[in-house]
């Protein structure tokens, strides 16, 4: 019953590590994406153009994605994503970046209704 036991505790102790290193890898990962938005908005002063030259994709999927835009609009007071966010939550972040910069398309204000459509078009095709 005790080897059962020590087993279990150690068990639960090698859990804790591996999530605690993930989560380490995760929280570095954002961190670094924000660092390098805001150097690029502090010159621009444009936050949705400098998304995916601040390396949006270097972040691992949606929750990702989502906790670090969420930290960019507690900074600039509002989401970079604007009002087109709730829809691109609908198809998921990280679906949509990477139908943006897979279809070479530029991010704009101009285009982003189209690669909206474009990229839910594509997802109920599959």
């Amino acid at each position: 019953m005790i080897e059962w036991i020590s087993l279990l505790i150690s068990l639960f102790t090698l859990w804790i590590v591996v999530r605690h290193f993930y989560i380490g890898k995760r929280d570095k990962r954002i961190e670094d994406f924000v660092r390098e938005f805001f150097r690029i908005f502090d010159r621009e002063r444009i936050a949705l153009k400098n998304l995916i030259p601040a390396g949006i994709l270097n972040l691992e999927n949606h929750k990702e994605i989502k906790l670090a835009l969420e930290k960019i609009e507690k900074r600039i007071g509002f989401h970079p994503l604007r009002n087109w966010n709730r829809r691109i939550e609908e198809i998921g972040y990280f679906d949509f970046f990477t139908f943006v910069v897979s279809s070479n398309n530029i991010l704009n204000k101009n285009s982003i209704d189209g690669l909206i459509n474009d990229c839910k078009q594509k997802k109920e095709e599959l």
